[in-house]
């Protein structure tokens, strides 16, 4: 099965057309047949935890979860390289809040000494790079491939959300990062740990940090995210 994850019923409702007989809000997932393919989705709740934990009970309840595929939307770390309302797949999730904190928006995690995950050359630390073979096998249902219809951009996972643009570019230039959300590190982190493959894609609602109404355009992110569904399948057919 493909299951298709968000922090929000509002998410997967303007994602997923025909939803009429899902009922998202109850947060359990629901499964249709689409391109001969099962999928399923998932309201997996808003911050880290909630995500980590709900993807856990899912795949833990032996429901056949194949790949996890995370939508939503996202705040840019750069309006005119990720304007408002683009469509961006993370090729990397990073955890700025792992480790020993030497600043006010850095945290060096390899001093801490302890890495989430292994030991070693393969030990996982604060990031987890998401370009992976393991997709190989769903190269002929999705538009995954490196000509996919959007941008690539390396995200930062957050429990608070920047409150400043200030707070916002330190992070952005210390990470390297491109847009900033609350559950893609949570959720690559659980797949890594079950083996299953992961892919995120986030459209872009506002400039992170900023409060200003001029950089925020929740209508075009939720517009872009209902034309995202028919734009990663490569064969169209109705869901049943």
């Amino acid at each position: 099965m493909i299951l298709f994850a968000a922090a929000t019923a509002r998410e997967l409702e303007h994602f997923c057309p025909g939803n009429e007989g899902f009922d998202f809000k109850s947060g359990l997932r629901q499964a249709a047949v689409y391109c001969g393919c099962r999928v399923g989705f998932l309201v997996c709740g808003l911050g880290p935890l909630n995500a980590a934990l709900g993807l856990q009970r899912l795949l833990l309840s032996g429901s056949g979860v194949e790949l996890v595929i995370n939508v939503g939307i996202a705040g840019s770390y750069d309006l005119e390289e990720y304007p408002l309302g683009s469509v961006c797949r993370a090729k990397a999730e990073i955890w700025p809040e792992y480790g020993i904190r030497t600043g006010d928006a850095h945290v060096d995690v390899r001093a801490l000494g302890f890495p989430l995950l292994g030991r070693g050359k393969s030990a996982l630390w604060n990031r987890i790079d998401l370009d992976a073979e393991e997709l190989s096998g769903f190269k002929d249902i999705l538009h995954l491939g490196p000509d996919a219809p959007w941008n690539r951009a390396v995200s930062l996972s957050v429990s608070g959300v920047s409150g400043s643009v200030a707070l916002a570019r330190r992070l952005a230039q210390g990470y390297r990062a491109d847009m900033e959300n609350m559950e893609g590190f949570a959720l690559a982190y659980v797949c890594r740990v079950h083996g299953v493959p992961f892919v995120e894609i986030r459209t872009i609602s506002n400039l992170a940090g900023s409060r200003a109404g001029s950089d925020w355009n929740l209508k075009a992110a939720f517009a872009s995210l209902g034309r995202t569904w028919d734009r990663l399948w490569k064969r169209k057919k109705e869901m049943r």
